[in-house]
């Protein structure tokens, strides 16, 4: 169940009455923040501050970052509210984005990805448009608790698992698994 907007209004430090002011319905304020959430221009921003310079690993590991922090919020509104899907982004108080953005944002931030391995594709296996849907759909399905069953991956697993694969290597492992998390090991955490 939703929040009343008495609610809203006390956990914005605002008077009940002030929301209406900006939003005619509370419907209306709830498309507002779900915009504002799944809204691609702060991811955008994100991956426009990757230095191509850096190493693919080093790159491959900010973009991981990037996502999982983007798809861990959407998830944590999402869900609760019932959204099932992804939703439209539209136009919201703040929006970083030109309005002939909102149509089709999720595939502005895709190019975006490409682009930060576009110089990469002599040294993958994949096509660099391949090489990001890869990442994407390594670290949705790893920052989803319900798709990893309570047991999401970090971006390090993440970059590994894209770089390295999962077969065994003679020799020693330059990348070992990280340690488990205590956080997300143990139901009687520590954290």
């Amino acid at each position: 169940e939703l929040p009343s907007t008495r609610e809203i209004a006390t956990a914005a430090g605002i008077a009940e009455g002030t929301l209406f002011r900006v939003f005619d319905t509370k419907d209306a304020l709830v498309e507002a923040v779900i915009g504002a959430v799944v809204c691609p221009g702060p991811l955008s921003q994100g991956l426009a501050t990757i230095e191509a310079s850096q190493p693919l690993r080093e790159r491959t590991l900010a973009v991981a970052r990037l996502l999982m922090a983007r798809f861990g919020e959407i998830f944590a509104l999402l869900g609760p509210l019932g959204v099932v899907g992804p939703p439209t982004h539209h136009d919201h108080p703040g929006c970083p984005l030109a309005p002939e953005h909102s149509a089709a944002p999720y595939e502005g931030s895709a190019g975006l990805i490409v682009e930060v391995f576009a110089g990469d594709a002599h040294d993958l296996r994949l096509a660099p448009e391949e090489f990001a849907h890869v990442l994407r759909m390594l670290a949705f399905g790893g920052s989803h608790r319900h798709i990893s069953r309570d047991r999401p991956l970090t971006p390090e697993q993440v970059t590994d698992l894209l770089l390295d694969g999962a077969l065994r290597r003679a020799g020693p492992d330059p990348h070992p698994p990280s340690p488990p998390d205590p956080c997300t090991e143990s139901k009687a955490s520590p954290c």
